[in-house]
């Protein structure tokens, strides 16, 4: 299993910059083929941060002296046991949804928390900085996901008690921070292209899990917001998740709906979906269980292009062309409902290294726009990015980290 989390994603942020918790639900995620220790490359910093113009980490000091960062989990991966303990978890679907907490660290022999703050903002690295899980605790079954099929006694009052504890650890975490929001990153894929298909199966099947676990986090967390980002076949996972919640409330009001659930901003990266189906998502309500919908496109993601040739399909995350005004129906929609943006990234710096599907973490451009919608909220056109003047698509003009910096600078002085 890889886990995923603040310090992969983005730089390490303190608690006056951005929320000290992030939520990886992980429905089947990558796991290695091997039972050496999970980790991955710390990914370049957001331009909006490099050459320290604009400084995410004001105050070093809770950064060398703060509690150690944890990353919580939610996973339907079944155990690896005793045999594997390295890896944790297996490529397997385990049917029940296992919480816990781990933490992940610079594996750099002593490296100090100050360091990895200060190599976190570099842009050009001359080494690499593996990231790895250094240990983690299972704190068992969410009771909430139990069916019929399952045992009676798993449904009492004792089998809830792994889930308050999550909770409870959430909640203190939460209290901590200025920013009271979950963040859960969702992205199922086994490491074998010959499991493809049957990851599929399984983004289906995981869909009722994440929406079980979302109304339970609004339910027992005292989170204000609950952001969700979704990328490659996790997108999959998510918007049928987000369409099985609107189902599900679709005889209440959108501000009812809203208010219950606390979905924030839902980003869609590289996704791998049948834009059909994701047009019959949106004829559910999806928007309706959330307050805004951020689809990021890209025309030279290679991975999306070979999914494209398979199913003969386009998908969801391909970059839309021109043509789209020849599908008034379309633009009228997009045009009249403003939380669903969708934005183009081909032009963006670094969008297209190696396969083009992986720019959301190698393009520092992407990552400071995303990192951006997600600690402030801003529309694309605040945050500097363009409208397509031929279709309704934003997209990143050569100027875009000037224009995010001067905004950031603008409503944040204290970050300069």
């Amino acid at each position: 299993m890889r886990l995923i989390g603040r310090q992969s994603i983005w730089p390490p942020l303190n608690r006056k910059a951005i929320l000290l918790l992030l939520l990886s639900a992980i429905f089947t995620l990558t796991a290695c083929a091997t039972s050496t220790p999970i980790q991955i490359n710390l990914m370049p910093a957001p331009d909006v941060y490099d050459g320290g113009a604009i400084d995410p980490v004001a105050d070093s000091g809770f950064v060398e002296s703060g509690p150690e960062p944890a990353l919580f989990y939610a996973t339907d991966r079944a155990p690896a046991g005793d045999k594997d303990k390295e890896r944790f978890y297996l490529n397997a679907r385990g049917h029940l949804l296992r919480l816990g907490v781990a933490q992940a660290t610079l594996s750099a022999n002593g490296i100090t928390r100050e360091e990895a703050r200060r190599i976190s903002l570099l842009k050009n690295r001359t080494d690499k900085y593996p990231l790895r899980v250094r240990e983690f605790q299972e704190l068992g079954v969410l009771a909430q996901n139990y069916t019929v099929f399952d045992k009676t006694d798993q449904r009492t009052y004792q089998a809830r008690e792994p889930g308050r504890r999550f909770a409870a650890r959430i909640n203190a975490k939460l209290a901590r921070s200025r920013q009271k929001e979950i963040f859960i990153y969702v992205q199922p894929s086994t490491p074998d292209t010959l499991a493809y298909f049957s990851d599929l199966e399984t983004a289906a099947h995981s869909a009722r899990n994440l929406h079980v676990l979302i109304q339970y986090l609004a339910r027992e967390t005292q989170a204000e917001k609950i952001n969700i980002l979704g990328y490659s076949a996790g997108t999959r996972v998510v918007a049928d998740t987000l369409s099985q919640l609107a189902l599900l409330n679709s005889h209440k009001t959108r501000p009812e709906i809203q208010k219950e659930l606390r979905i924030g901003n839902v980003i869609l990266v590289g996704s791998d979906l049948d834009r059909d189906l994701f047009g019959s998502f949106l004829d559910d309500g999806m928007l309706n269980v959330l307050t805004r919908l951020t689809v990021y496109m890209s025309d030279t993601d290679k991975a999306l292009g070979i999914s494209h040739f398979a199913f003969g399909r386009k998908r969801l995350g391909q970059a839309v062309g021109s043509s789209l005004v020849q599908f008034p129906g379309v633009v009228k929609f997009l045009g009249e409902n403003e939380e669903l943006i969708l934005i183009d990234v081909t032009r963006a710096e670094r969008a297209a290294t190696d396969n083009g599907h992986a720019y959301f973490r190698k393009s520092p451009w992407v990552s400071s726009d995303i990192l951006t919608t997600l600690r402030y909220n801003l529309s694309p056109a605040k945050r500097g990015l363009n409208l397509d003047a031929n279709r309704p698509v934003w997209n990143f003009p050569a100027d875009y980290i000037e224009k995010l910096r001067a905004v950031l600078i603008k409503i944040n002085p204290d970050l300069s």
